[in-house]
């Protein structure tokens, strides 16, 4: 999967969009963010760590993301925090450790295999046709979470109040 390019694979990412290739649209990903935190920085950390997962391991792959704060994350101000047990300089803990945590892991075991992981920064809204189609696979997982989200809720409504009222 991906954009193979002199022996690379390069992935355009936008929060949970992965744009793998612009010619093959049945490559891309697109899916609503997980869990109960929301937030454009776990969206940005969570597609470059679907981008690793879903790149040969074997094979050099460049991440291109217009979120410096997630290249930031995990070319450099993780070295820091990891000497300082995971806290800021304001002696607070590291938010989203888990994802930042779980990128460096992939990358390192990438590191061992001596295949390079490359991160690229572009600019954003700036007419780049990757950056482009990855934001519109963003906003349709995106879409996706908030149908799925409210389809859950008109369901709960529906159950009657007696069943959340019993011991279980």
């Amino acid at each position: 999967m991906g954009l193979e390019i002199q022996g690379s694979y390069i992935y355009f990412i936008r929060k949970p969009a992965i744009l793998t290739h612009v010619t093959y649209p049945s490559r891309n990903v697109s899916e609503p963010l997980k869990g109960s935190r929301q937030t454009n920085q776990r969206a940005e950390l969570t597609a470059i760590l679907r981008a690793i997962d879903i790149a040969p391991r074997h094979r050099d792959v460049t991440i291109i993301t217009d979120s410096r704060y997630a290249i930031d994350c995990v070319t450099v101000w993780f070295i820091n925090w990891r000497r300082n047990n995971w806290m800021t300089r304001d002696n607070k803990p590291v938010e989203n450790k888990d994802l930042v945590e779980s990128i460096l892991v992939k990358i390192e075991e990438r590191n061992e295999l001596r295949v390079k992981t490359v991160f690229v920064w572009v600019k954003g809204h700036n007419k780049d046709h990757g950056n482009e189609e990855a934001d519109k696979l963003a906003v349709n997982g995106a879409q996706r979470g908030v149908s799925a989200k409210a389809e859950a809720l008109e369901i709960a409504q529906d159950v009657p109040d007696e069943v959340f009222e019993e011991d279980f």
